[in-house]
């Protein structure tokens, strides 16, 4: 999709983005620490990968789930973090913050 564009660039967005990330966490009042755990994996997922693309010049990639007759997508510990940490914050926004409003009756 970006193949064409300049490492330094792609580099520097990776950054601007996770400055961004970074600054949505501190702005928002919440304190629960389970909040905080979604926004520091997705943070240490994305410098994972940056670090990864300066040293490299690519993110490596290396865990795959297979099967003899099935294949999932390859990817690294980085790209766990910030997709376990994504659903967290999801979890914690929609979920619970429903739950503690009423709205949502899920079994405890």
């Amino acid at each position: 999709m970006l193949s064409n564009v300049s490492p330094t660039i792609l580099v520097s967005i990776r950054i601007l983005i996770i400055a961004f990330i970074f600054f949505i966490w501190k702005k928002n009042p919440k304190t629960k620490s389970i909040f905080d755990i979604g926004y520091i994996l997705i943070t240490t997922g994305a410098l994972g990968n940056v670090v990864d693309h300066c040293l490299y010049g690519y993110v490596i990639d290396y865990i795959m789930i297979h099967t003899q007759t099935w294949s999932f997508a390859v990817f690294n510990l980085a790209d766990l973090f910030i997709s376990i940490g994504t659903c967290i914050i999801i979890y914690d926004d929609i979920i619970l913050q429903h739950r503690q409003k009423g709205k949502i009756d899920f079994p405890q």
